[in-house]
């Protein structure tokens, strides 16, 4: 793959846990944001998944 995409990366408020559950599940890596702890960040490396 060349071009195109090679990860996906998402901010998401910690109030909203349907979608980090939905982020778990797919395979994100969900990590707390440094500078604000109601963020978290969401990122899936399309390099490495299937």
């Amino acid at each position: 793959m060349a071009g195109g995409l090679r990860c996906i990366e998402g901010i998401v408020l910690s109030e909203n846990q349907e979608m980090l559950k939905m982020c778990g599940e797919f395979g994100f890596v969900v990590v707390r944001h440094k500078l604000d702890p109601r963020l978290f960040l969401a990122a899936l490396d399309l390099k490495h998944s299937s």
